[in-house]
């Protein structure tokens, strides 16, 4: 991956941050927000994460699950928030429609954007794409976007709990989908 400093900048300089994940989330979409926001509160961010619908309770072990809004059940304070943020990262989704009705909202607000995905033919709804339909999951680039950038020494155990979450459930533990 490449990181022009414009992206360096918005990753070490505090932001209001909304990092957003797809309808009915899974291990992987729940693990790559969980550790992106574990990561980004390192440099100060203030940080929320936001999904369109409830996700199963197993996850809720991870740390910061319980910080998750959920647009299906809080739509108001959920539009409150995401009006207030001026970075948005798109997490294990491609397309607006993969967030239903908080993309319609989304994607008319101010802010810049960074998308990091593994899923194929994503829309152009970024300033910064990582889109790579090779990785085993959206974990896998999480972590590879984190020690590209240079910060390896923030993949601390909380971040790696939450990126392990979801290298597991792509891949069926290890049984497909890995490289």
């Amino acid at each position: 991956m490449e990181f022009p400093s414009r992206l360096k900048e918005l990753i070490r300089i505090p932001q209001n941050v909304a990092i957003l994940s797809h309808r009915n989330p899974d291990g992987d979409a729940i693990g790559s927000s969980l550790a992106m926001l574990h990561y980004l509160e390192q440099y100060g961010h203030t940080v929320h994460v936001l999904f369109p619908s409830e996700f199963p309770a197993e996850f809720d072990v991870l740390p910061r699950s319980e910080d998750i809004l959920l647009w299906d059940l809080h739509t108001e304070e959920c539009k409150q928030v995401l009006s207030r943020k001026n970075l948005f990262i798109f997490l294990d989704f491609n397309a607006y429609n993969r967030i239903d009705r908080m993309g319609d909202y989304v994607k008319d607000l101010p802010g810049e954007r960074i998308l990091i995905d593994h899923h194929l033919y994503p829309d152009q709804i970024a300033d910064f794409m990582f889109s790579e339909p090779e990785a085993s999951s959206t974990c896998e680039l999480v972590y590879r976007f984190i020690s590209g950038i240079g910060d390896s020494q923030k993949l601390n155990p909380t971040v790696g709990k939450c990126i392990y979450t979801g290298l597991i459930t792509d891949t069926g533990s290890f049984r497909y989908a890995t490289n």
